[in-house]
């Protein structure tokens, strides 16, 4: 585990869900995409996403709350190609942050949680974003950790969003690809690569605080 925020056990979908949703954020950029809290301070949050949501761009607009009608002005403070990670940064504090689970269990129960493309639809209807919740298994974890694999439906726009352990409510992976690959699996970054990633981007990875020094 990594991090000292606080968060409930799940033990089950419905409450895995209800963990994540506090964190979960809709990303504009040069596409949609999803992403979700990492570190929140009273002034500002950081939010975890993909890099390939932002093309080259070096700045994106933040939806809260499944409220389309207001959207945050979010800068880039890390982003790396390789691993398809970003580290956004927006300035509203007191949000609730996701923990990064290290223990990826073969397996083990996990769900997707994202704004799919559908979801944008409710927009002009209903004024409102829905996010999506699916659940499956790990199915390959490779030694590095810096990848898994595994069987939950995944959907265009569900890049960026938190792969979920059900039954601790932490996350372990973040969506990268929404086809399938050779093995009929879905691919998302895994816990090792995060890890790195993050303190690259300068936060102390046992206290998840932000020091400023990033490599």
């Amino acid at each position: 585990m990594v991090g000292l925020a606080t968060a409930a056990k799940a033990g089950d979908l419905s409450d895995a869900f209800a963990i994540a949703h506090k964190s979960l954020v809709l990303v504009k950029a040069a596409g949609f995409g999803s992403g979700f809290v990492v570190h929140s301070s009273p002034e500002s949050s950081a939010i975890l996403t993909v890099a390939h949501i932002l093309g080259e761009r070096r700045s994106a607009i933040i939806y809260l709350n499944d409220d389309p009608s207001v959207g945050y002005a979010a800068s880039v403070l890390k982003i790396d190609k390789t691993t398809d990670l970003a580290l956004l940064s927006v300035r509203q504090g007191r949000m609730v942050p996701m923990i990064l689970s290290t223990n990826v269990r073969l397996g083990g129960r996990i769900a997707v949680v994202g704004y799919p493309y559908s979801s944008l639809r409710s927009i002009a209807e209903a004024k409102e974003i829905k996010p999506s919740l699916q659940d499956g298994v790990v199915r390959l974890v490779p030694p590095t950790g810096y990848s898994i694999e595994y069987s939950a439906t995944t959907y265009q726009g569900n890049s960026g969003g938190p792969i979920l352990d059900v039954v601790s409510g932490y996350y372990v992976g973040v969506v990268s690809h929404w086809l399938k690959n050779v093995h009929g699996a879905y691919e998302a970054v895994g816990p090792s690569a995060i890890h790195d990633f993050l303190k690259k981007s300068g936060f102390d990875i046992a206290t998840m605080e932000y020091t400023g020094k990033s490599r």
